[in-house]
């Protein structure tokens, strides 16, 4: 399933792990995602066990999977927490 990205929401989801999750050496944990930028702060990497989504400079992205599958729960399951960080601040 191709998905069309929305990157601004992706980079929102992003502070939601930073804001909420854990720090771990560089990256921060929250409900199974894991959040990292480079030093420069021009790609930030959200990662699970299974997939690995790069965010770069002028919104390019890419995704490491070995599994179309696997992008799609990632995907699935990014948006879900979005949703349920909605409900929190209401």
């Amino acid at each position: 399933m191709e998905h069309a990205i929305d990157i601004i929401r992706v980079l929102k989801i992003f502070e939601i792990i930073r804001e909420n999750g854990k720090k771990i050496d560089d990256e921060y944990y929250y409900e199974g995602f894991f959040a990292s930028s480079s030093y420069d702060g021009y790609t930030v990497m959200l990662r699970t066990q299974q997939v690995k989504m790069f965010i770069g400079f002028h919104n390019t992205f890419h995704f490491d999977s070995k599994h179309q599958a696997d992008i799609d729960d990632f995907m699935h399951s990014l948006l879900n927490l979005e949703f349920l960080n909605q409900d929190k601040s209401s």
